[in-house]
């Protein structure tokens, strides 16, 4: 006698599927809260690791500057806290480094530069100026070039020159967040010539903004806005003896590329030279040496 297998009606099947269905989606939702908590484990890793490295950074940064102070009072060297900052900064807080930088350079006259004579007639020329208000994207503060201005190569009109350019570092690092920010530049070239090439004032603006010769600067990006072919010919020479880190932060742009460089609402703050700008360069230089003239007497 066969026995067969009992029927199953259409209700008990349903009831199966149904409780098939619940199981796979109770051990799916289980999966998904182990999933969901492993990603929770390794956010609060991360984050832990994170604030190690940045109260490991912060400690390094303060030891270094601990270890410069204790440094120039040994050796009597008359820096202010943010000088000595500013020094450590520049060299990544790395103590070496930034000593040995301290060491040449401490006594530089470019580090005590004041707004007067020669330096206000220079300044009034429109060369060279900086952008208040404006910053570029990883926060550095602007300095503006007209490089057709330039166009005197004797050798005082070129050391006038970098002093402008010292001056303006100097007064661009003068809190902590400054030397952190760093500072750019944004060099026009239009209507640049041969008369205005000069390849020994270059490598000295370039010393000067590589932060390291001169005066202590984080210097971020050089933007070169519509060079001609004499600049880029130029440029193809002295690439090689600048510093490699400082050469790959140089870039030749069109007026219309700065908003890849520069914070949202940037054109109001650009000198009215430059497409898009209304600013006039004579009111910046003006109110910018009044206000020099005006901090250093008080």
């Amino acid at each position: 006698m066969k026995f067969l297998p009992p029927l199953i009606s259409s209700s008990n099947l349903a009831n199966k599927t149904s409780f098939r269905r619940r199981r796979q989606d109770y051990h799916l939702r289980k999966e998904a809260n182990n999933a969901s908590s492993i990603a929770a484990d390794d956010l609060r890793h991360h984050a832990t690791t994170i604030n190690k490295k940045n109260d490991h950074s912060k400690h390094s940064e303060e030891v270094c500057l601990l270890q410069l102070l204790e440094f120039c009072r040994l050796f009597c060297i008359n820096l202010t806290k943010i000088q000595i900052f500013r020094y450590a900064c520049c060299h990544d807080f790395q103590y070496e480094s930034a000593r040995k930088a301290i060491e040449g350079t401490y006594d530089s006259p470019y580090l005590h530069l004041r707004m007067d004579g020669a330096l206000i007639e220079t300044f009034q020329k429109r060369i060279i100026m900086p952008l208040p208000g404006l910053r570029t994207r990883d926060n550095s503060q602007v300095i503006y070039m007209r490089a057709s201005r330039y166009h005197h190569h004797s050798a005082t009109s070129k050391q006038l020159a970098i002093d402008s350019l010292c001056y303006l570092l100097n007064d661009m690092s003068r809190t902590r967040d400054d030397c952190r920010g760093g500072v750019s530049i944004i060099a026009n070239l239009r209507s640049y010539g041969v008369k205005n090439f000069d390849m020994d004032a270059i490598l000295q603006a370039a010393k000067a903004v590589e932060g390291r010769l001169l005066v202590p600067a984080r210097f971020t990006v050089l933007l070169y806005i519509d060079a001609p072919e004499v600049f880029v010919n130029g440029w193809k020479l002295l690439r090689p003896m600048l510093a490699p880190w400082l050469a790959k932060k140089v870039h030749f742009i069109k007026a219309d590329q700065l908003g890849n460089f520069l914070v949202s609402g940037y054109k109001d703050f650009l000198p009215d030279e430059i497409e898009g700008g209304w600013k006039d360069t004579r009111e910046l230089v003006d109110d910018y040496v009044d206000l020099k003239i005006y901090d250093e007497r008080m």
